[in-house]
């Protein structure tokens, strides 16, 4: 590189990763969850009593509080970051360059229509990994500086696309 004097410092910087995380849900979303409780009484006694008894005042019910998904999963980050610093002529022009390309896949969805109301459970929908986003892009900036006597001024901008 002794041939471009003009290039004072140059570096590339490339990084790329995959991020898995479980957004704000509670742990073992993948697994249904059931629910007990008592309820009113019913039968064909005036006393209100359960079927066939004389004794048993309640029935106990369980229903499903959360419906299980076995395919649903983390949801998941890749990213890719490429970019160049460049100080040039004596340090007097400073060049930055920045390419970013982040898709974010796997989001997490709740559907209220995946279950029909004759089943009964209307609150308990299941979860889904289903969306995705992706954010890509380019920064550039470009700054020169320069000294004129006891005066150094500097002039500069950036661009995002």
């Amino acid at each position: 590189m002794s041939g471009l004097g003009f290039i004072n410092y140059l570096k590339i910087r490339a990084e790329a990763g995959i991020l898995g995380y479980e957004s704000f849900l509670a742990p073992y979303y993948y697994q249904e969850r059931w629910t007990r409780t008592t309820g009113n009484a019913f039968g064909p006694f005036s006393t209100g009593q359960w079927f066939g008894s004389n004794i048993e005042s309640t029935v106990y019910r369980t229903y499903p509080s959360r419906i299980g998904n076995p395919e649903f999963q983390w949801e998941k980050t890749k990213e890719f970051n490429l970019g160049l610093d460049a100080l040039l002529l004596n340090q007097k022009l400073m060049v930055e360059f920045n390419y970013y390309n982040s898709l974010r896949e796997g989001q997490i969805s709740q559907i209220s229509a995946t279950l029909p109301y004759m089943a009964g459970i209307s609150s308990a929908l299941p979860y889904f990994n289903l969306n995705s986003t992706r954010y890509y892009g380019v920064e550039s900036a470009i700054q020169f500086t320069e000294n004129s006597g006891l005066i150094k001024y500097s002039f500069g901008g950036n661009a995002t696309m």
